[in-house]
């Protein structure tokens, strides 16, 4: 058994020294030049996309301007646990809103969704539902523009620019 472990020794001593005698390598390119050049193609398509995008943020720009009237509304039903976690997590002053009727809401057929990119934030309120439907219907732009999230009970105020022509 001596023997054997002796044999092992050697082997694995052998090993070691003979591996650190022989000449280094050079260090291995991991880019083959498909790679590089898919790279490069990845690279020009997402400055492709942000140029994109630069000129969807101007022309809403330019549309936002001409927009004349703007009315200010407080949201209801921030309360409720998921979207209260959703508007700590998600929501920001002055992030852009989506303004969507939902006539088939269990609640209240004239029924408004205020949501952001992630979900349902809350609704119009029931007093105010008769002044925005019109606006909802033509050009408009909606955003937050007060938001208190820091305590438990939260306060969400929008702002709804909108065409004269209602």
């Amino acid at each position: 058994m001596e023997v054997v472990f002796i044999i092992v020794g050697v082997i694995i001593v052998l090993y070691l020294f003979g591996s650190k005698n022989e000449p280094k390598k050079p260090a291995k390119d991991y880019y083959s030049e498909a790679t590089k050049e898919s790279i490069k193609r990845t690279n020009d398509s997402v400055e492709r996309s942000r140029k994109l995008l630069e000129e969807i943020r101007n022309e809403r720009n330019r549309k936002i301007e001409t927009l004349e009237n703007e009315i200010s509304i407080e949201i209801t039903g921030v309360h409720i646990p998921n979207r209260k976690n959703r508007i700590k997590r998600t929501c920001e002053y002055n992030q852009e809103l989506i303004l969507e009727a939902e006539p088939k809401n269990k609640f209240d057929s004239k029924a408004i969704k205020v949501s952001n990119y992630d979900g349902i934030i809350g609704y119009v309120q029931s007093e105010d539902l008769d002044i925005i439907h019109p606006i909802i219907n033509k050009d408009h732009y909606a955003y937050i523009s007060f938001l208190d999230n820091e305590s438990d009970y939260i306060t969400v105020e929008i702002d709804i620019k909108y065409q004269n022509n209602l």
